[in-house]
């Protein structure tokens, strides 16, 4: 076997193999083992074909540079008693700066989409909550900024947060440092 396959097969085991046996432990069924439909053999292959390009990009890499863990930074963006959107957006930054920091590969949808609520008004605002709430659910865990009590924004984000089970942090000291 080939350098380069002995690793793929190394690390699909150790990424992978954990993830699909609690799979299987989970949600096994007696008719599990019967016929596989086509479509389920693509995506299968599809999979396959994305864990290639992952691990030669990670190889490629050296394993430097890929932050071990995504977190979410939710908290208000609109003007509020407590401070202007600007302000609102600065200390977001702030957070995901310390967050880098600190290791991880932060989220911080303040800054994704700044300014577009003037500059594109024909797009709801519920567009960017959706959106937002797509990328929370890739995040392991997530950040309360403070004044997220106030935001309907961020306390969607926060609702949704819990019933995914995300680790939420509601302070940045709590943060554990990964570095």
């Amino acid at each position: 076997m080939r350098p380069e396959t002995e690793d793929m097969r190394d690390w699909l085991e150790r990424t992978f193999l954990p993830r699909y046996e609690a799979g299987w432990q989970e949600h096994r069924t007696d008719n599990v083992l019967g016929p596989v439909p086509l479509n389920v053999r693509n995506a299968i292959e599809e999979v396959a074909d994305a864990a290639f390009y992952l691990r030669q990009l990670e190889r490629t890499l050296d394993g430097d540079g890929i932050p071990p863990e995504l977190i979410y930074v939710a908290g208000p963006y609109t003007a509020s008693s407590n401070g202007t959107t600007a302000e609102n957006i600065a200390v977001a930054m702030e957070a995901g700066a310390e967050l880098y920091r600190r290791g991880y590969a932060p989220f911080i949808p303040h800054t994704m989409t700044a300014s577009f609520d003037e500059l594109f008004p024909d797009i709801p605002k519920q567009v960017y909550i959706k959106t937002d709430l797509l990328y929370l659910s890739l995040c392991p865990s997530m950040l309360m900024l403070i004044y997220w009590e106030e935001s309907p924004g961020a306390q969607t984000e926060h609702n949704v947060g819990v019933r995914l089970e995300k680790r939420i942090y509601y302070n940045l000291d709590d943060v554990p440092d990964l570095t």
